[in-house]
């Protein structure tokens, strides 16, 4: 497994070299869904990596995802939060929460990067408290009637399905249901693209349903499981986060070793003065540990235990170092790391979010606090 994920590795390494970050740049001005890209993923059979080969796809796992989470987000961020928002939020859950005939109807098409996925979860006034959701879904004759809005959501009318959460019945978190909602589907619809600070290639939006009728069979899982389909799906999505964040910190450690060697102030290489020598490598030994640190979960992940706090921390120490990362790049390059034409610019305004979406860093706290035995901060 581990050859086939270096191979794996090393065959995206070079598409991104070669392809996809030349593109990175245009891509973040432009404001433009990379489809390009997306094109370019799909024909390397990315888009089936976690599927197994009865619907079409590699069977790799969650090592193999994380690696070309990597790279992707180590060309361009924004095609990296297009690909993970199919893959580990909206094919894992299907994957492991799926019926044989919903596997049968979406997977085949979802590995061949025909079909795109979202999570919708989040609302204008919830998102990392889950109980305070107001989207519902009422009782119908054979089905549902969902209403409600959405809010932050990637790939917001761009996918193709849609994973909505919504109350089944009374109050609290634990009777949300979780429902495959195809993107034709009459009642939904989307708000603008929001303007975001960074990852301007990767379409957020609002989602908004009304009356969206759906089908009992189109329920993922049983009615009520919602928040365990939500949850399961989060640590997941935590470590290829992660696994991403690793791309950033390793592209702007790159960049600065490379201003280092090449800027002569002084009279001399800007490397060589100890100041910068010791950012840069603190930069590494901060990147070196948060490896470790994903490396760790996707270990517990594919060996079936439960990774929740792994799978936090991992997602904690590497999104923070990623950030730090890019601050001392940009310390390092001086003015010409704060231009336009950095890519380390661009990169400093993508990784934030990371702090902040599957869970923010302060909540995810909380629950690694949570995993060593302390009472819940929430009742």
């Amino acid at each position: 497994m581990v050859v086939e994920v270096e191979q794996l590795r090393k065959v995206v390494a070079r598409a991104c070299r070669e392809v996809i970050r030349p593109r990175a740049r245009q891509t973040d001005e432009q404001g433009v869904l990379p489809r390009e890209n997306l094109a370019l993923l799909a024909e390397l059979g990315l888009f089936g990596i976690e599927i197994p080969p009865e619907y079409g796809g590699a069977g790799l796992g969650a090592a193999a995802l994380a690696a070309v989470c990597e790279e992707l987000s180590w060309a361009c961020p924004s095609t990296e939060t297009v690909f993970r928002a199919s893959l580990s939020l909206t094919t894992y859950p299907l994957l492991h929460f799926g019926s044989v005939e919903q596997k049968d109807r979406y997977l085949p098409k979802m590995a061949t990067g025909e079909l795109l996925g979202a999570f919708a979860l989040s609302e204008p006034e919830a998102g990392s408290d889950v109980r305070a959701l107001k989207t519902r879904a009422t009782r119908t004759e054979g089905g549902y009637r969902i209403n409600g809005q959405k809010m932050f959501i990637s790939n917001a009318g761009c996918a193709d399905l849609y994973l909505v959460f919504a109350r089944t019945e009374g109050e609290g978190s634990r009777i949300l249901s979780a429902f495959l909602v195809p993107s034709d589907r009459a009642g939904l619809s989307f708000g603008k693209k929001l303007k975001k600070m960074g990852r301007h290639g990767s379409v957020t939006a609002p989602m908004f349903l009304d009356d969206v009728e759906v089908s009992e069979d189109e329920r993922l899982s049983g009615e009520g499981r919602g928040l365990r389909v939500a949850f399961t799906t989060m640590v997941h999505g935590r470590a290829m986060l992660a696994a991403a964040a690793l791309g950033i910190g390793r592209a702007v450690l790159e960049i600065a070793c490379a201003h280092a060697q090449e800027r002569i102030a002084f009279g001399r290489p800007l490397g060589s003065m100890q100041a910068v020598q010791l950012k840069l490598a603190q930069m590494a030994t901060q990147l070196e540990a948060a490896r470790g640190l994903v490396r760790r979960a996707v270990e517990q992940l594919e060996s079936g235990q439960d990774a929740t706090q792994i799978s936090a921390m991992a997602k904690v120490f590497s999104s923070a170092m990623a950030v730090d990362a890019c601050r001392e790049a940009m310390q390092v390059m001086g003015g010409a790391g704060y231009m336009k034409d950095s890519l380390v610019e661009m990169f400093y305004r993508d990784i934030k979010l990371f702090e902040i979406a599957e869970g923010a860093n302060d909540v995810l706290l909380l629950l690694i606090a949570r995993q060593l035995g302390m009472p819940r901060w929430d009742r």
